[in-house]
């Protein structure tokens, strides 16, 4: 295991040379807007002119008001899409001891949030990184990889299929039979085969139904009108859909 303070010299040091480069093959300067979309994953920079779209990641945030840092993969205001890399560098903390990596919250300052972005970036290996700042926070995302602009559309339009769930907030829509639930396994079958974080093409949807729904669906030879009375299909969110899966698989 590597010092902590030596490996930061260096994860500091290539994050100077990289976000350099980034800056100059992008010609970032030139662009005096940026917006960012969670739920779509978009970062997007614009001026009067042109845009350019980007795919990013939130590593965590730094609060102004409580001089602290917390890392996405804790924070549940920030959309699971968007936080799945930062679980990455949890790992990595835990495999070389390094306590800031692994403890969610803790005393910070704004250098705190460079360096940690300069592991970030060591860690996942991205184009370039920004810091994004608000009135009461500074987030601090990676920059993955440029998209075009019908993508990002693309994206962007996939991204508003979203439900308001009492648990869990605004988080992508998923849909389940009635008898799912979280108290007894009932067995899972899905659509097609699902993880957390993953992208959805823009018809598609989380999709799941019991053992006994999948019984009678080939019964009937697939959905239609004597199954769909059986299953009952009914709304939730995904972070219910995958705690779902977690019981009933």
């Amino acid at each position: 295991m590597e010092n902590f303070d030596d490996f930061l010299i260096q994860t500091n040091a290539r994050l100077k040379s990289e976000q350099e480069l980034f800056m100059a093959k992008f010609n970032i300067g030139r662009y005096d807007s940026w917006y960012y979309d969670q739920p779509s994953g978009v970062f997007t920079f614009s001026n009067d002119i042109e845009k350019l779209f980007f795919k990013f990641q939130s590593i965590g945030t730094f609060s102004k008001k409580s001089n602290t840092w917390l890392w996405s993969w804790a924070n549940n205001n920030t959309y699971p899409n968007v936080r799945i890399d930062s679980e990455k560098i949890k790992d990595f903390g835990h495999k070389n001891n390094y306590l800031k990596l692994i403890e969610s919250k803790w005393d910070a300052d704004e250098i705190d949030g460079w360096e940690m972005l300069s592991i970030a970036s060591w860690i996942l290996k991205p184009i370039g990184v920004y810091r994004i700042p608000t009135e009461s926070l500074l987030m601090y995302v990676i920059i993955t990889e440029q998209i075009d602009e019908n993508e990002a559309n693309l994206l962007k339009e996939n991204s508003k299929q979203l439900v308001d769930c009492g648990s869990h907030g605004l988080r992508r829509q998923a849909f389940i039979c009635q008898h799912l639930d979280l108290k007894t396994r009932k067995g899972f079958n899905e659509a097609f085969e699902t993880w957390k974080g993953m992208e959805l093409e823009i018809d598609d949807d989380f999709q799941a139904w019991c053992d006994d729904c999948e019984k009678i669906r080939i019964k009937y030879d697939g959905w239609n009108d004597e199954s769909m009375k059986y299953a009952k299909i009914k709304l939730i969110c995904e972070n219910c859909y995958f705690d779902m899966k977690r019981i009933n698989k």
